[in-house]
């Protein structure tokens, strides 16, 4: 279960060159964005924040794969101005050159509508040809995402690395394409043109729990008609464990601590348990170390580094650092010298 909420406030002031300035336009809406199982979920709520003030509408997206090529799709909102609530499903089936759209819509005051469609579109393929899609190729963006397994961890595909199928991607917080096909391909179409958008690899999707996308994926900007060619690489991953002790044996429970990378960036985050115990799971393969978050070492009065590096690679897919001791901090220290030197 993953799920992700934003906020966004909208502010519109007019002023007229004849007439009396139109009263300013304050809006507020939240978003929420991720998946539960299998259904992935959006949504999103307004409220009106000075003329007319409260809620104005929401709506709740659900979609959900039926098998490789279908996919079904619900939705529910509610329109506070016009005191309509509405309802609507659909399937669409997606064949080889087009795409079969079934709808059905209800509202609160009896509308009623239904709906059938057919799409297709035609655009290059970048493995050469023409490929055929449901998408208006023309003027939205479109990238072909391959995932490989990156056996040698480089980020650079090699003749010899096997592709992954059946693997499924993110494109931003709510897009997505089909999962990867036998040559480990997937094309995300639909992509607004010349907005950066992150593409990545959905974790959840991967069969294995010890192979893990080798980062958070590329970022790439959308041109009309013209699809983007992404390699994104899989590598193992390993588990690193260790028991997080004060200087002079005292047990440290209940502290969050961070895996740092090569460069520095927190990777993980995680809590020791009431014996010191820690432990990173689907870790990629690497070289680590190991920091305690900026609020926890102020609390304890400890210092955030801690000693010790964990390499993960198909030798050593475990990794336990065994005792790691957590140094009092520099002005703790000083404060019990002076109080015993009293």
């Amino acid at each position: 279960k993953s799920l992700a909420a934003s906020a966004e406030l909208y502010w519109e002031k007019r002023i007229n060159r004849f007439g009396s300035d139109v009263p300013d336009k304050v809006d507020a809406q939240l978003r929420l964005s991720g998946r539960i199982g299998r259904v992935r979920l959006r949504g999103e709520v307004q409220f009106a924040l000075m003329q007319n003030r409260g809620f104005r509408e929401s709506k709740l997206t659900a979609e959900w794969r039926a098998g490789e090529n279908g996919e079904w799709r619900a939705e529910a909102g509610y329109d506070a101005f016009g005191k309509r609530a509405r309802f609507a499903g659909g399937y669409t089936k997606r064949f080889e050159e087009f795409a079969l759209t079934g709808s059905l819509e209800g509202a609160s005051d009896g509308a009623v509508a239904a709906g059938l469609s057919v799409a297709l579109s035609f655009g290059p393929d970048p493995r050469g040809g023409i490929r055929v899609a449901s998408e208006k190729l023309a003027a939205m963006g479109q990238a072909m995402a391959i995932v490989y397994q990156d056996e040698n961890a480089d980020g650079i595909r090699q003749p010899h690395e096997p592709v992954e199928k059946s693997v499924e991607l993110t494109a931003g917080l709510n897009g997505r394409g089909p999962p990867t096909d036998d040559k480990g391909a997937s094309f995300i179409d639909g992509l607004t043109p010349y907005q950066p958008i992150l593409i990545g690899i959905d974790a959840s999707s991967l069969p294995d729990p010890f192979v893990q996308p080798a980062n958070s994926g590329i970022v790439i900007t959308p041109r009309p008609g013209v699809p983007l060619v992404v390699e994104l690489p899989l590598v193992a991953a390993g588990e690193i464990s260790g028991t997080l002790q004060r200087e002079g044996g005292k047990i440290l429970s209940g502290v969050d601590i961070d895996l740092l990378d090569k460069n520095g960036h927190t990777v993980k985050t995680t809590r020791s348990e009431y014996d010191g115990y820690f432990l990173f799971e689907s870790v990629p393969y690497g070289r680590y170390g190991l920091r305690v978050t900026a609020l926890a070492a102020n609390v304890i009065g400890i210092n955030q580094t801690l000693a010790g590096q964990a390499v993960l690679a198909r030798a050593t897919p475990t990794f336990d650092l065994g005792i790691v001791i957590a140094q009092t901090a520099p002005r703790i220290a000083q404060a019990a010298e002076s109080g015993g030197s009293k």
